[in-house]
């Protein structure tokens, strides 16, 4: 059963994630990341204050992605986004930070993100649409 839990769904109802994995690592990277990706599992209808939309594990080479954004009202171009910031994981490691706390995101990180050719729309459609995917 921890096998099939582990297992990659890349597949959802509205996006593929293996093809959308696979245009942004060669129009962004070359080819040059190396990851799996799925769809994580969520509770539905379940009330939260936050959601992690999608994560990279360096350990497993595996980017998961919220299933909130497997719908038909959220625009591909937001999901890509999501995925192409996962994917920067690969390039930019976390790393020390001032204090002793580890930076995730740091200056180059966002410089690079801000490389997305639709980010200002899809931080933009984020923020008007957020409440709406806290809800799924």
């Amino acid at each position: 059963a921890r096998a099939d839990a582990l297992k990659p769904q890349p597949f959802g109802e509205i996006y593929d994630l293996v093809g959308m994995f696979g245009d942004l690592n060669n129009r962004y990277f070359g080819g040059k990341i190396e990851a799996q990706i799925t769809w994580t599992r969520a509770a539905k209808n379940q009330r939260r204050t936050s959601i992690h939309m999608g994560t990279y594990s360096d350990e497993l080479r595996l980017i998961r992605i919220h299933p909130a954004l497997d719908q038909a009202w959220v625009p591909k171009f937001f999901v890509e986004f999501v995925v192409f910031h996962e994917m920067l994981h690969q390039v930019h490691q976390v790393g020390p930070h001032e204090g002793g706390r580890r930076e995730v995101h740091s200056r180059a990180f966002r410089r690079d993100e801000a490389r997305f050719l639709e980010y200002r729309e899809a931080r933009a459609w984020e923020r008007q649409n957020l409440k709406r995917l806290l809800r799924y």
